[in-house]
């Protein structure tokens, strides 16, 4: 069933939340809870596929200057896949905006035939906080503003996590490109222990040698061969 933003904005009303409405948005303000303190941000409520589809994401918890600088930084788009891989409720989106470079965290959930609860909603809400707070915090430490809370220890467990992934029946397509991805960031990474970056470019070995093997017997069985 369709979700009307005139329906999000008052609830919002309803819970004496401030907020903004127009005609293809509402907007209310938020904070963000950091190691280096709280950070402002916008939450941003829209209604795509004509109110099929709930769109929330958070937005200018960061400032372009700053998202500039985490667009080439590789420790960064590491932890970026990482998180990616490991949070199907939501995800990063890094863009070119009108005032510069752009980075949200977003939650969209597909309401074709069902109907939102306030429950499901309070969901939505605190995880596109905690993935908000998660991305601020992973910014801070990719700039070296607070100290790594990840060790070389923590990584290769990561990278034995991704393996299985990769040889699992039951894992998803999406879910195995999101561990290669991961994968081939950690091998490509110079901020990464030598020792785990090594491990990685095996792995990546192993998978070419496996795909190699795979080809060779679809086409030993393949009626055109």
């Amino acid at each position: 069933m369709a979700i009307q933003l005139s329906s999000i904005a008052k609830y919002l009303a309803s819970r004496n939340i401030k907020y903004e409405e127009s005609a293809t948005h509402v907007i209310t303000p938020f904070e963000v809870e950091t190691a280096k303190g709280n950070a402002e941000a916008l939450m941003v409520f829209s209604t795509p596929v004509d109110g099929q589809v709930l769109s929330v994401e958070s937005a200018n918890f960061l400032p372009s200057k700053v998202v500039a600088d985490l667009i080439s930084n590789q420790k960064f788009l590491l932890s970026i896949l990482n998180m990616a891989w490991r949070t199907p409720f939501g995800g990063c989106e890094l863009g070119d905006g009108s005032d510069g470079p752009d980075l949200r965290f977003v939650v969209e959930v597909p309401l074709m035939d069902a109907t939102l609860t306030e429950e499901q909603f309070k969901a939505i809400l605190n995880g596109v906080q905690s993935g908000t707070k998660i991305v601020c915090e992973m910014a801070l430490e990719a700039l070296g503003t607070v100290e790594s809370s990840s060790s070389g220890q923590d990584l290769g467990q990561q990278l034995k996590a991704a393996a299985a992934v990769l040889v699992s029946d039951e894992a998803s397509v999406e879910d195995k490109q999101k561990a290669f991805d991961f994968v081939v960031a950690v091998a490509k990474s110079s901020d990464v222990p030598a020792d785990i970056r090594a491990s990685a470019s095996r792995l990546l070995e192993l998978i070419q040698k496996a795909m190699e093997s795979s080809k060779g017997n679809n086409t030993q069985n393949s009626p055109f061969a």
